[in-house]
């Protein structure tokens, strides 16, 4: 009787839902010794990390790229622990944070770095602002500034270039870009992928690119594609640390 009373008892109570923890972010891209796959759904929770020889790169809130021997804990739709390695973070919007055992980075709509270390913790921003809050105090850094923790714990600032071979890493860890569009606005998209400023020869040339449609919906890496875009619009290009410098 008592195991039938329990049996009934147990049919009566509403039996409690588990929901699983909301998904945050998207895998890209990965490459060498990762923890993920392309097209890998990560909810929140998840440890995302890379060997020795492995990047990935992440759809959160814009492109979020973990440079080798990186772990990373995706805390929400908006933020994210650094626990060991260097990552980069490229947006127009803002509000994200990036926590660390030394200081929380927040982004003001940028492009930025942030790598750690046992007693490290460098900030490196390339476009907009970055707030980094540590010990109760808060410093800002503007695009092409660097700050660094000092033996004593204070953060030091120094000015940095916004390109160049110091951030070929995050060129080698950027998902494939759409060739498709008009040609301003690929080389546009370049540009800034390769932390540059565009310039044309001549303003007759900036406004034709602008009139200048190009098809074909090809995937290529950042470095192909400017120059598959350069190719099929029939221009010349020279790149350099400050600048893409487009002419016919």
């Amino acid at each position: 009787v008592a195991a039938a009373v329990a049996v009934a008892v147990s049919t009566l109570l509403p039996t409690a839902q588990v929901s699983a923890p909301p998904t945050v972010a998207t895998a890209l891209l990965a490459r060498g010794a990762a923890s993920v796959r392309i097209h890998d759904e990560l909810r929140q929770g998840a440890v995302v990390s890379t060997g020795s020889d492995g990047v990935v790169a992440l759809d959160w809130n814009g492109s979020l790229r973990l440079a080798a021997s990186t772990r990373v804990r995706m805390l929400g739709r908006d933020a994210i622990a650094l626990e060991r390695g260097t990552i980069y973070f490229s947006s127009t919007q803002s509000g994200v944070e990036v926590r660390t055992p030394h200081g929380v980075v927040r982004d003001v709509g940028t492009q930025f770095e942030v790598q750690v270390g046992r007693d490290v913790l460098r900030v490196r921003v390339r476009e907009g602002l970055v707030d980094l809050e540590r010990r109760g105090t808060k410093t800002r850094a503007a695009a092409g500034t660097e700050l660094s923790l000092e033996p004593d714990g204070a953060v030091a600032r120094r000015p940095i270039p916004r390109g160049g071979p110091e951030w070929a890493w995050v060129t080698a860890a950027a998902p494939a870009m759409r060739i498709d569009g008009n040609a301003h606005d690929l080389l546009a998209a370049i540009a800034r992928e390769k932390g540059v400023m565009l310039m044309f020869r001549s303003q007759s040339l900036d406004q034709a690119t602008r009139r200048q449609l190009l098809h074909g919906g090809m995937m290529l890496p950042p470095d192909d594609a400017l120059a598959a875009t350069a190719t099929a619009a029939g221009l010349r290009y020279k790149l350099t640390d400050e600048a893409l410098v487009i002419e016919r």
